[in-house]
């Protein structure tokens, strides 16, 4: 019996550390973190100090996430390190963009004994509040459906800010300008330790030749997907340790009047590892390029994607002077427009063809292909006879084809598979895809 008196009692919930119970209180929801105060008087109002906030209306949007925010920020104690609020309560009707209670939220928030590091905002109508451009410790800011802020007088940035994310929803359409397009690059110039940016506009910018000026030296990641045929986007300064791109740009416009503005773009993410180049307009045409002349070298590129359409002749030419321009290429990706029109076109592009405009020496480092929705069309299956009869270190081709109401998978792939094979290690995946 002695023995066993003297055996430590075991630990129960209230002999936990702070940093534990916080810990705990942080990995669930604030309604349930509130509701531990019942657990005992050791935990009574621990979720008051939280150095963590996230509040969301759920998938059904009942919940007012600002005003359960507002009500817990009231009762708050500790710092706010982070603060999240996803909303999709209906916004207001237009032009009526300014929201009360969000601005006293940001404005409690600035306030400098929370030191605020990390604020997600996504909600569906809003322009935020300047006085969030006070939060000078903000590492990371994560804003959907708002508007930013002009900056205020004697605004010298944020300079800490690390990631920075931006979306433009279909309701700001009436509010997306050249004035709010210079105020996001006033934002990213004036945040000199910048290392990723990702900026998504999902509606069309109303207004010609709207133009997006980017100056971060520092980035390393960068993700631009537009899907307005009229925003344009202009890299004001060399990206010299840019380790990814993922670029949906207007392709349309960026290669007319010789494709200078392209060629600006690519001179100036030339120092990239990794590229998506996608077509924003879905209508690109580099007649205006010809002939093509790309006075850029990707030496640090390995892996290329894009979504060029493989049945028409200019956009195989213009993809191979890409390629001719990545050396150490390792990997590429093609994804082909399903509403493609120009799979029909053809043109004679036999091996004396590519041997001819210095095709074949394009894949010599080249280990895995990936072409997705192909109709396997004349200059489809030319450019994947060129590809494994080129590409002696090639260890995989992955093929996804579309068949159309006249053509067969199966004799589809029986023509690639007799094609021969510059790479003994070459393996050949096709896939007939199920949607037509």
């Amino acid at each position: 019996m002695a023995s066993r008196s003297k055996q430590p009692a075991p630990l129960c919930l209230t002999d936990l550390p702070d940093e534990v119970v916080l810990e705990i209180l942080s990995r669930v929801d604030i309604n349930d973190a509130a509701r531990t105060s019942a657990v005992s008087r050791a935990w009574r109002h621990r979720w008051r100090h939280l150095g963590s906030l996230v509040f969301s209306s759920g998938s059904d949007g009942r919940v007012d996430p600002v005003s359960i925010a507002q009500s817990v920020l009231l009762r708050h104690l500790g710092e706010v390190r982070k603060f999240a609020l996803v909303s999709r309560y209906p916004a207001p009707p237009p032009p009526a963009t300014d929201d009360p209670r969000l601005d006293d939220l940001l404005g409690h928030l600035s306030h400098p004994r929370h030191g605020l590091l990390a604020l997600v905002l996504s909600v569906p109508y809003y322009k935020m509040h300047s006085s969030i451009l006070s939060c000078v410790k903000l590492v990371k800011l994560f804003i959907e459906g708002c508007l930013l802020p002009n900056p205020t007088p004697g605004f010298a940035g944020l300079p800490n800010l690390l990631m920075l994310h931006v979306r433009y929803t279909s309701m700001l359409k009436p509010h997306l300008n050249s004035g709010q397009l210079d105020t996001l690059g006033a934002l990213i110039s004036r945040c000199p330790r910048l290392t990723k940016l990702e900026l998504i506009v999902g509606v069309v910018v109303p207004g010609p030749g709207l133009m997006l000026r980017i100056s971060a030296p520092r980035l390393r990641h960068v993700v631009i997907e537009s899907w307005s045929s009229n925003l344009m986007v202009e890299f004001n300064s060399p990206l010299p340790v840019l380790a990814s791109a993922k670029l949906r740009l207007p392709l349309f416009h960026y290669a007319q009047e010789g494709g200078f503005k392209l060629l600006h773009v690519l001179r100036s993410i030339s120092r990239v590892e990794k590229l998506e180049l996608l077509d924003g307009s879905g209508s690109a045409n580099f007649a205006d390029m010809m002939p093509f002349k790309i006075p850029v070298t990707f030496e640090k590129l390995q892996y290329l994607s894009t979504d060029a359409d493989l049945g028409r002749a200019m956009h195989i030419v213009f993809l191979l002077h890409i390629i001719r321009s990545c050396p150490n290429i390792r990997e590429i990706e093609i994804k082909c427009p399903v509403s493609r029109r120009g799979f029909q076109h053809n043109f004679e592009a036999n091996q004396e063809f590519w041997d001819m405009h210095g095709y074949g020496d394009l894949f010599r480092h080249l280990r895995v292909m990936k072409l997705i929705d192909l109709y396997l069309s004349c200059n489809e299956l030319d450019f994947i006879n060129l590809v494994l009869s080129k590409a002696q270190v090639l260890e995989k081709l992955s093929i996804v084809h579309r068949p159309g109401p006249k053509s067969s998978s199966l004799d589809a792939c029986v023509k690639v598979m007799k094609f021969k094979r510059a790479s003994p290690l070459a393996q050949i995946d096709y896939k007939a895809s199920s949607t037509q």
